[in-house]
């Protein structure tokens, strides 16, 4: 059985933990992949819909919110990106 990937236990953390937060206020976050960066971690890419887009608060849920789990699961996440 191969090992899971970062890719496949971020999208299951996303899946369980993150998306459904997020959907409590009527918005989504979708995971649109992983890249390595300049500091040899990885940048996770994500877009935002519903009411995330264009609501003021997004950027201190992404970043306060997404982007600190993220990074205490996975230590090798160094942000989380809108694209």
């Amino acid at each position: 059985m191969p090992k899971d990937t970062l890719q496949t236990k971020i999208e299951r953390f996303f899946r369980e933990f993150i998306k459904p937060q997020i959907q409590l206020d009527g918005g989504d976050i979708h995971l649109v992949g992983i890249e390595p960066n300049e500091e040899g971690g990885y940048a996770v890419k994500v877009a935002l819909d519903g009411a995330c887009v264009g609501c003021s608060l997004s950027s201190i849920t992404l970043h306060m919110g997404v982007e600190a789990r993220l990074r205490q699961m996975f230590p090798e996440v160094r942000s989380v990106e809108v694209v």
